[in-house]
């Protein structure tokens, strides 16, 4: 149910389908840039969880930055869903952590792919 599910972005950046999101129903979907806190009120009221991999993990000094935060997110809250995403197509493809979220995307993919991935997650949150 789009009321019940909160979805929390993650990012240094203005992201246009937090908006798209908002627009098709889904009102409780937040960005922020960066979480101080693994016990962050938004962090911890969330059920799924986007997390960029540059720019944010920052506050907390990952040293790979988002992808150390959203390791940390899904350790800390194995119940959550997580997804990492980026504009950079370089990177480590086999770190480590990367294999703990529940998904990535491309940044710059349609809307529609956040909310099929959302819709993923919806069947098993809601059982």
């Amino acid at each position: 149910d789009k009321d019940n599910i909160f979805i929390l972005f993650i990012d240094d950046e203005k992201l246009g389908v937090v908006n798209i999101l908002r627009n098709g129903g889904w009102k409780n979907t937040k960005l922020i840039k960066d979480i101080k806190d693994l016990d962050d009120a938004d962090l911890r009221s969330a059920h799924i969880v986007f997390v960029d991999i540059n720019g944010v993990g920052i506050a907390l000094q990952f040293k790979n930055q988002g992808i150390g935060l959203a390791s940390a997110i899904k350790s800390k809250y194995p119940h959550k869903k997580v997804v990492i995403y980026s504009g950079e197509s370089n990177g480590d493809r086999f770190d480590r952590d990367l294999r703990k979220v529940d998904d990535v995307i491309k940044k710059n993919a349609e809307p529609i792919e956040f909310m099929n991935i959302i819709d993923g997650f919806l069947k098993e949150l809601n059982a």
